[in-house]
């Protein structure tokens, strides 16, 4: 007994530290009382998003079978569908689909890749000129929202700055928060994969992409590897 309730105190004392650590970094990673409702309202379209692609008959984002995408995606939806009880609530009122996307990405045991070559969306189409409206959809969200954080807070860190400011979706949000190195680093990499590409490659994701604003992430001036 001494034993079992020795380790639940030290679990409530863990937990503690975590809870009070992650709470305490809302605001360095730009989530507050004025940033909060547009955060919400971004991610509770992205479900809606998501909801209406996979309603298309697509098991996953670039087709029938799991991408990079897929699993970068899912790292990010777990805690909301998997850990937090409120916010899990909230996605199952809004799309069953996405829940059991969720579930069936998070264990793809059973699930066999025969030819790599196979199950892309655009397997048959190299044009991108009919990429569904679903997916494009996302690319939209992403074109309005992230891209422009992304270039905000990277021109911030190379400049020097401490904190940045920007518009998102539109011009209809207005953000402001510290200055991330880590954002800084990821979009560096982004650029640096997006120049490695094939000439044809490179134009199949301008074809693609063309409209939905993403491409501001990789035409912008990109910094050095940090």
């Amino acid at each position: 007994m001494g034993s079992a309730a020795t380790s639940a105190s030290i679990v409530s004392e863990i937990a503690k530290r975590i809870r009070d650590r992650q709470v305490g970094r809302l605001s360095i990673v730009g989530s507050n009382s004025v940033t909060g409702p547009a955060i919400e309202r971004f991610f509770f379209d992205l479900v809606q998003a998501l909801d209406e692609h996979l309603g298309q008959g697509h098991l996953f984002l670039l087709g029938s079978r799991p991408s990079a995408a897929d699993f970068a995606l899912l790292g990010q939806l777990h805690p909301m569908i998997s850990l937090d009880p409120r916010t899990s609530s909230m996605v199952r009122e809004r799309s069953g689909r996405l829940c059991a996307w969720y579930n069936s990405s998070f264990d793809l045991s059973g699930f066999s890749v025969l030819d790599e070559s196979k199950g892309w969306l655009l397997e048959k189409d190299q044009t991108g000129a009919h990429l569904p409206a679903s997916l494009l959809r996302i690319f939209d969200l992403i074109g309005a929202w992230y891209a422009p954080f992304m270039i905000a807070n990277d021109r911030a860190f190379r400049s020097g700055s401490k904190s940045f400011k920007c518009s998102l979706d539109s011009g209809r949000v207005a953000w402001h928060q510290p200055t991330f190195k880590y954002q800084s680093k990821c979009l560096a990499r982004l650029r640096e994969d997006f120049r490695e590409l094939p000439v044809g490659s490179a134009a199949f994701v301008r074809r693609s992409l063309a409209g939905t604003g993403v491409m501001a992430l990789f035409d912008s001036a990109g910094p050095a590897r940090l």
